[in-house]
């Protein structure tokens, strides 16, 4: 064999190598990032909706304190309202 074919085949081999090595990289980049994703809808999500909750609960409760604490007709209706409005939003959190 002459040098010129002798570097073709080095060039040819050398360029498979770095395009099997470059696909396994890929591969394995990719099943990481499946992976993560899938953490994420197991466990981030349902911490996520249960600090969701949480605050709503909160803000329900503080609600609640302020209505047994005034006299004034119109903001113990208001209250009610932004009760009931809290009611509904953990109403649907609970559904998903």
């Amino acid at each position: 064999m002459r040098i010129r074919e002798k570097l073709f085949i080095n060039t040819i081999i050398i360029i498979t190598c770095l395009a099997t090595v470059g696909g396994i990289g890929f591969y394995y980049t990719h099943n990481v990032a499946q992976v993560s994703l899938s953490l994420l809808e197991l466990e981030a999500i349902p911490i996520l909706k249960l600090n969701k909750l949480e605050n709503l609960t909160s803000k329900r409760w503080l609600k609640l304190i302020v209505h047994s604490g005034t006299s004034k007709l119109e903001v113990m209706q208001k209250l009610e309202q932004e009760v009931v409005q809290l009611d509904q939003q953990m109403a649907l959190l609970h559904k998903y």
